[in-house]
């Protein structure tokens, strides 16, 4: 932004807690084979056992991700778990490994090194975020990933353990469930064959449902992809290469734009989807770049906060502005 740094706003979701108990679902058994290590192992869930509801098995995640060889977080702001997965070619520990194959195969759009795969459950909600993270260095990530449905949402049972559908998130990350039910056992392997995930976009932060509904966003997350319906006249072709740009948003209010409200320094009023603010050392005014992923975008403003390659993107509406990590980009001017 032209003089404000980013916000970061949330919402609240309720939290629902059931109260179900485990009785002879003690038995239920998760077993890992040649995931977090050599071998099989018995998860040891301690005393939150596993639960059936519906006909669907339930485990406690931190148990389950830590015995996987996942990180486990919480975000308590947003009522959000996360299972993260380093993804290391050369570790030791099977699930990494896997993870880093699993980039090999995901896309040819390399925008750094493979870092990590995430899963994003918010509680009480029946979607998931996937996101396949790089870094794009300086202490920057970028990702790709997609919204996924799946049968079951996480729940909290027991007055606070967190539980996830072991299926349906074991699914997410690719690999197999075998259910025996014989000795209500739960088999959980890395797949024989590894497979790219499909339809996968760029990806910034998880927007919760019912916060902004709008052309630019999808199943509660903002892609970062807004290309333009047009092609700006006489503009045939993408000229020279100017480099990676740091990328970032604004919109025509006074927080934003400062006193400026609604106006560029160039150019009249601001267009979102067009306009972008810039340094004129580095991009001529009135110039027209093409951003890899979001299109064409002429060069109408400027500002203090503007820094060298990087373009302020004019949006709709602070909410836009403020929401989203951010991303770094190809850019080219018009030839």
């Amino acid at each position: 932004m032209k003089v404000l740094k980013k916000l970061t706003i949330f919402c609240f979701c309720a939290v629902f807690a059931f109260n179900t108990a485990a009785s002879a679902q003690d038995d239920i058994k998760v077993r890992l084979n040649g995931i977090a290590g050599d071998g099989s192992q018995i998860i040891d869930f301690g005393e939150t056992a596993p639960i059936q509801i519906d006909n669907r098995t339930f485990v406690p995640i931190r148990a389950f991700g830590e015995a996987a060889g996942m990180t486990v977080g919480w975000d308590q702001e947003n009522h959000t778990a996360f299972l993260k997965i380093a993804a290391d070619e050369e570790s030791q520990i099977p699930i990494e490994a896997y993870a880093a194959e699993l980039f090999d195969t995901f896309s040819n759009r390399a925008l750094g090194a493979p870092q990590s795969i995430t899963v994003s459950l918010m509680l009480t909600n029946s979607k998931a975020l996937v996101r396949f993270n790089y870094d794009v260095g300086d202490g920057n990530v970028e990702g790709f990933g997609k919204m996924v449905d799946m049968d079951a949402a996480a729940i909290l049972v027991n007055g606070g353990s967190l539980m996830i559908p072991l299926r349906a998130v074991s699914d997410l990350l690719g690999m197999t469930v075998e259910w025996t039910q014989e000795d209500l056992t739960a088999d959980i392997s890395l797949p024989e064959f590894i497979s790219a995930p499909q339809e996968f976009s760029v990806v910034t932060q998880w927007i919760p449902e019912g916060e902004y509904i709008g052309e630019d966003y999808t199943d509660g997350y903002y892609t970062g992809d807004v290309p333009p319906d047009y092609i700006p006249d006489g503009i045939h072709e993408i000229g020279e290469y100017l480099g990676s740009f740091k990328i970032t948003r604004y919109c025509p209010c006074d927080i934003c734009n400062g006193g400026w409200g609604p106006y560029t320094a160039w150019a009249g009023e601001i267009i979102p989807g067009q306009t972008i603010g810039v340094n004129p050392d580095e991009i001529p005014k009135l110039a027209w770049v093409y951003i890899d992923g979001w299109g064409w975008r002429r060069a109408e403003d400027t500002g203090g906060g503007i820094e060298d390659h990087h373009i302020d993107v004019a949006v709709e509406n602070h909410y836009e502005a403020t929401h989203g990590e951010v991303v770094y980009r190809d850019v080219w001017i018009a030839k």
